[in-house]
C-alpha cells in the first residue's frame, strides 16, 4: 500500500508476508502486482483461484527455508529446519512438493524461491552456506522437473551497529560473499 501510494512502479513490487488474507491478495492483484511470494500451500491454492477468477496469471516465487541456524536471537531466526511458519522447507522434500504443486496451476508462474534466514546477523557465514543451498535446490528441481530458475533472492537481515560492541559485516562483504557463493 506504501509502495503503491509513493508511486513505485506495481510490476516492481514483491508481495510479501506470511499468511495473507484474501481480501490482501485480491487487493494486490487488483493494483497489478508484479510478484507475490508464496508461503504456504493454503496461500498457493488462493493466489490461483483468485488469480483465475481475475484471468491473470500471476508471478510468483515460493519461500524456501534452507534448514541453516543463524547466530541471532531464537525470535528472529527464519531459516532452520523446525520453522514451521515461513515458508516449504528443503526438510523430507517439502519444498519440492511445493515447487511441483506449483508447476500445476494453471493461474500461476512460478519464477523461483525467496529465502530469510534471519535478521540482526553480523557474520556473512551464514549467508554463504544459504547460497550454496538455495544455488543446489535449484538444480535438484531443474533435474527433478525441468523448471529452470529465472529469480534466487537470497534474503536476511545484515545487522547493524546497536551497541558499541556490535560488529556488523559491511554491505560490500555481504555482497561478495553472496556472489561468489552463487557463482
Amino acid at each position: 500500500y506504501v509502495a503503491l501510494r509513493s508511486g513505485f512502479p506495481p510490476h516492481q513490487i514483491y508481495f510479501h508476508g506470511n499468511n495473507k488474507t484474501e481480501e490482501e491478495i485480491e487487493f494486490g492483484l487488483r493494483e497489478e502486482v508484479g510478484t507475490f511470494v508464496v508461503d504456504g500451500l493454503q496461500e498457493l491454492d488462493l493466489l490461483d483461484r483468485l488469480s483465475g477468477r481475475g484471468g491473470r496469471r500471476t508471478d510468483i516465487l515460493l519461500r524456501i527455508t534452507p534448514g541453516i541456524e543463524t547466530p541471532t536471537h531464537k525470535y528472529i531466526q527464519t531459516g532452520q529446519i523446525n520453522d514451521n511458519k515461513f515458508g516449504f522447507p528443503l526438510y523430507m522434500g517439502m519444498a519440492m512438493a511445493a515447487v511441483k504443486e506449483a508447476l500445476s496451476k494453471s493461474n500461476l508462474r512460478l519464477r523461483g524461491f525467496h529465502t530469510h534466514i534471519g535478521s540482526q546477523l553480523f557474520s556473512v557465514d551464514c549467508f554463504e552456506k544459504a547460497a550454496e543451498i538455495m544455488v543446489g535446490f535449484c538444480a535438484e528441481v531443474q533435474n527433478e522437473t525441468g523448471f529452470v530458475t529465472e529469480k534466487l533472492n537470497l534474503g536476511g537481515g545484515l545487522g547493524i551497529k546497536y551497541r558499541s560492541s556490535d560488529r556488523p559485516a559491511s554491505i560490500e562483504e555481504f555482497v561478495t560473499t553472496v556472489v561468489k557463493s552463487v557463482r
